[in-house]
């Protein structure tokens, strides 16, 4: 199922799905018990995708819509372990009230 919700940067609306969603929750659960962040296989193996590419496309979702942020290498790739959250309580919020409008659909 898709979730509309707008984008911070430019302002139009954009699509995103349970799995996203759950990314981003294992990412900040991660971070907070362990000080840094999981890497795209330890991301693949708990949400149960088939490929770490289908983890990227989560992942470039999230830093597009501005709920994380991370450094890439010199061919484009996100850099392990340099997964951050930012604004989090903003982010929570609108997640929240995502999964409200899902309880009254």
């Amino acid at each position: 199922m898709w979730y509309y919700i707008k984008n911070r940067k430019w302002g139009e609306i954009v699509n995103i799905n349970k799995t996203t969603i759950k990314i981003y929750y294992y990412i900040k659960t991660y971070i907070k018990e362990h000080g840094y962040s999981p890497s795209m296989r330890e991301i693949q193996k708990i949400v149960k995708l088939k490929s770490t590419a289908t983890v990227k496309y989560h992942m470039n979702k999230l830093i597009e819509l501005g709920f994380i942020k991370a450094d890439y290498d010199k061919k484009g790739t996100i850099i392990a372990r340099s997964i951050k959250i930012t604004n989090s309580k903003e982010n929570d919020i609108i997640l929240k009230k995502i999964s409200e409008l899902k309880e009254e659909i």
